[in-house]
């Protein structure tokens, strides 16, 4: 029994460190992407935009994480 346990946690330990990997991969390259795309003076929304957006990103993330 605790040999499953320690599988169980072990597969979804895995899991989720694939899932983070992924989105820190998928960062890289937004973050390349917006520093090669670089304005020097964006506009206040333009900030206010990418703010909201990783927000919603945090979001939807906490979510996965709740709902397994």
């Amino acid at each position: 029994m605790k040999l499953q346990k320690y599988a169980f946690n072990s597969s979804r330990s895995y899991e989720r460190t694939r899932e983070l990997e992924s989105e820190n991969s998928r960062l890289k390259k937004e973050i390349a992407v917006l520093r090669a795309n670089h304005d020097i003076s964006p506009h206040p929304d333009s900030l206010q935009i990418q703010e909201l957006d990783l927000a919603h990103h945090r979001l939807i993330d906490q979510l996965r994480y709740v709902m397994k």
